[in-house]
C-alpha cells in the first residue's frame, strides 16, 4: 500500500488542525501517522515497528492507538451509508454479480431502523 507524500501531509494537517493529533515531546505528528500507516500497510507487529522507528513498544502502541482513534473519528466526514431515500449506485444495481448480495445487505440495514 502506497500513499503519495502530499496525501500523507494533507491527512496529517487535517488531523492536527482538527485537534485530533498533536506533536508530542519526542514524537512528531507526522511520525505518529507514519507508525500507524506502516502497521496497517505492512501488517507488521509492534516489535518490528519499534525496531524500525527506534521507539519503545509502549510508545508504538500508544501512538498507533491514538492515531487509530483520530483517523476513525474522521470517518463520518468521508463516507455515508445510503438511506432509503438515497438511490443506490446505478453501476452496483445493474451488476448482476453483486446486486443480489448488496440488496440483502441493504434490506437488512434498513429493517434495523
Amino acid at each position: 500500500m502506497r500513499m503519495h507524500s502530499d496525501a500523507l501531509i494533507a491527512l496529517r494537517n487535517r488531523l492536527v488542525s482538527s485537534g485530533l493529533m498533536q506533536d508530542s515531546r519526542h514524537v512528531l505528528a507526522i511520525e505518529q501517522l507514519g507508525i500507524f500507516m506502516h502497521i496497517i500497510a505492512f501488517d507488521c507487529g509492534d516489535r518490528k515497528c519499534a525496531e524500525i522507528f527506534q521507539h519503545s513498544l509502549e510508545t508504538i502502541s500508544r501512538y498507533f492507538n491514538s492515531t487509530l482513534k483520530a483517523v476513525t473519528s474522521l470517518a463520518s466526514e468521508f463516507h455515508q451509508l445510503s438511506t432509503s431515500s438515497t438511490p443506490f449506485c446505478p453501476k452496483l444495481r445493474k451488476d448482476k454479480r453483486f446486486w443480489p448480495y448488496f440488496k440483502v445487505f441493504f434490506l437488512y440495514i434498513f429493517s434495523q431502523k
